[in-house]
């Protein structure tokens, strides 16, 4: 399977988005593993 740009650029804009929104419901200044914990329960719709 050949990954084409278009493809890529939808993941980014997802991954992006999901990082924008943590940010905005937790806010700036956590370590890390905050962020990631967060952003794994966002994705799984918790």
């Amino acid at each position: 399977m050949r990954t084409t740009q278009k493809a890529i650029d939808e993941l980014t804009y997802k991954i992006i988005g999901c990082a924008i929104e943590v940010h905005k419901q937790i806010g700036p200044g956590l370590l890390e593993s905050v962020y990631s914990l967060f952003k794994a329960n966002l994705k799984n719709g918790r």
